[in-house]
């Protein structure tokens, strides 16, 4: 169940999810869906798992140099920042996550079945599927 930590109003809902999803018409319209964070999360444990070649899509040396030297303090902070940043810029840093990962996806499962045009249906189901949970 979601617990306020005070930082927000008493009248927030602290109901667990499960019941805002049932009780939400635009929820039961539409399938679930990860945050942003946890969507990238997941897309790159597949490129991970199923060593997808994401070079074209991803900085994989700039991940892994990255990867090296964070831990989960500089990371919070890090995330923070880029939040804070793109509010005085105007932009919804869960948009551009969601929007930048989906491309990815979309662009390894073009290549995947064989073509390159990023809005092509025929792609490697097995992979959305894998994104999803």
């Amino acid at each position: 169940m979601f617990q306020p930590l005070g930082l927000v109003p008493p009248s927030w809902p602290t109901l667990p999810v499960s019941t805002v999803r049932k009780n939400s018409a635009r929820a039961t319209a539409q399938p679930p869906r990860l945050p942003a964070l946890m969507f990238a999360e997941a897309v790159w444990k597949q490129i991970e798992k199923k060593k997808l070649p994401a070079e074209r899509s991803v900085d994989v040396a700039q991940v892994r140099a990255l990867g090296r030297q964070l831990d989960e303090s500089m990371l919070g902070r890090m995330l923070f920042e880029l939040a804070a940043a793109a509010r005085e810029k105007g932009l919804d840093p869960e948009g551009a996550l969601r929007l930048h990962a989906t491309k990815i996806m979309r662009d390894l499962e073009a290549k995947a079945a064989g073509t390159t045009d990023d809005t092509d249906s025929k792609s490697a189901a097995g992979f959305r599927a894998d994104t999803r949970n």
